[in-house]
């Protein structure tokens, strides 16, 4: 696949709801008989999720120091935490890789 602009903003339209229905419609037509496409928009799709996590945790760290500005410490994820979350993300990862791979082999 290719990994142009446009073809990014038309995946990222898709999961966002920002095209038109028959865009839409359109869309998950080409992902029905593409699994090289569908690949490509499951991978983005898990890219929003990390992304959305790790967003989230920025913020909770944030709002913890707001709450008790004198230890900056506070509501700092501990160091495995932090490595157990991304060892988590890039296994899942993997598995989406793989089991999308499986799928459309047979």
């Amino acid at each position: 696949m290719k990994n142009d602009e446009a073809y990014i903003e038309l995946i990222d339209g898709f999961l966002t709801g920002k095209l038109s229905e028959s865009d839409q419609a359109a869309m998950q037509q080409a992902m029905d008989s593409s699994p090289e496409l569908a690949e490509a928009v499951a991978l983005r799709r898990l890219e929003f999720d990390v992304s959305e996590s790790i967003i989230a945790d920025d913020i909770r760290h944030k709002m913890a120091k707001w709450r008790d500005p004198e230890n900056p410490s506070v509501g700092l994820p501990k160091q495995d935490q932090v490595l157990s979350t991304k060892w988590i993300a890039v296994s899942i990862l993997l598995l989406v890789v793989a089991g999308m791979r499986i799928r459309f082999r047979n």
